[in-house]
């Protein structure tokens, strides 16, 4: 076979591989965004304005009015809880801590899902982590589910 016809046989078949290649990306974008029926929550991560709250490893506690707030957190400032509750959840990473990674969802009815992530480092030291919430109003903790999921860097 001469070179100059194969030359358009390689550019057609370059070009159909390409085609594919697009078109099975596009499709893969689509089933990701079909998985996630979760609808994200307003909610506001107040971990790095309000400082140490004394709660005990491993706790959550949900928080409705400021006098609650003031003997778990000396220093709190005042915040408005007519339409929001203070979620605090605490634990402590077996190393060190490199990143804390977030998601908070809402399913039906006000059921609230809360995601974390430690990003344990394992050169550090062991530690102690809070993490602390403003969220939509609820009563209760049986509306919440909280997910903690560790993992090394």
């Amino acid at each position: 076979m001469k070179t100059s016809n194969i030359i358009p046989l390689l550019s057609a078949a370059l070009l159909t591989g390409a085609l594919l290649l697009f078109a099975g990306c596009e499709k893969e974008k689509n089933i990701e965004k079909e998985k996630d029926t979760t609808a994200s929550v307003l909610f506001k991560d107040i971990s790095k304005e309000l400082s140490f709250c004394d709660i005990s490893c491993d706790t959550i506690v949900l928080v409705n009015d400021n006098k609650h707030l003031k003997t778990i957190c000396e220093n709190a400032p005042a915040i408005d809880f007519s339409k929001q509750s203070l979620l605090l959840v605490s634990g402590i990473s077996t190393y060190g801590i490199d990143t804390i990674i977030t998601g908070f969802y809402s399913r039906e009815n006000s059921i609230y899902t809360l995601d974390i992530n430690i990003i344990q480092y394992f050169t550090l030291m062991a530690q102690g982590w809070q993490q602390k919430y403003l969220m939509p109003k609820t009563n209760t903790l049986e509306n919440i589910s909280v997910n903690i999921k560790y993992s090394n860097k």
